[in-house]
């Protein structure tokens, strides 16, 4: 096989569009949502949303302050506290993508955080820090589901592993497992008393 057969040629239109696929749907949507609120948000202070892309992190991390402690829902309301956190990361990565950016890590935005840490606490205080869970699986509906796993099964074995995370990490969907990295969990204890847990990012 010649040289010029094994490797395709790529241009910047796939390598983009690579880099879009590796985002679940959910992931997408969240991104487009948070940009949508943060556009408007840029609007009401008479801010080009494209000006705010270009900013500097110091004057970036100024307006997310003032947008975190500012930002409300349509009808005027209080988001609940894990809107808001589904917010701030579609910020995240929109600006980690854009410009390499990453507002929520980089000491920074430390400033910015702060707030937002702080409006987490103001969202617990006026009781909009506490979800609203499905009810949970019956045991014996739970016990139906574990004697149906064939673990020889390389399918079923995958699929013991995803009910196992959504089971006992129940913050996430099985849409978005496969962006889940070790650097997520934290390990603790020593001996016959070690346990993992999920970091809360």
């Amino acid at each position: 096989m010649a040289e010029s057969e094994r490797f395709v040629s790529v241009d910047d239109e796939d390598l983009e569009a690579l880099l879009d696929n590796k985002d679940s749907k959910n992931t997408k949507t969240c991104i487009k949502s948070a940009v949508n609120i943060l556009t408007a948000f840029c609007a009401s202070r008479n801010i080009l949303f494209h000006d705010l892309e270009q900013m500097s992190e110091a004057d970036l991390c100024s307006q997310l302050k003032s947008f975190y402690a500012a930002v409300r829902s349509q009808k005027g309301d209080l988001y609940s506290k894990k809107s808001m956190i589904s917010i701030r990361y579609g910020i995240q990565k929109h600006f980690l993508k854009i410009k390499n950016t990453d507002v929520v890590n980089n000491d920074a935005f430390k400033p910015a955080n702060l707030v937002f840490q702080a409006m987490l606490v103001k969202l617990k205080q006026e009781g909009k820090g506490t979800s609203v869970h499905k009810p949970p699986i019956e045991v014996d509906d739970i016990a139906i589901i574990y004697k149906s796993f064939n673990l020889d099964v390389p399918n079923d074995l995958q699929n013991k592993v995803f009910v196992d995370f959504m089971l006992f990490y129940c913050n996430r969907g099985r849409e978005n497992l496969r962006e889940l990295k070790k650097t997520d969990f934290s390990f603790h204890g020593s001996g016959d008393n070690k346990y993992i847990a999920l970091r809360d990012h």
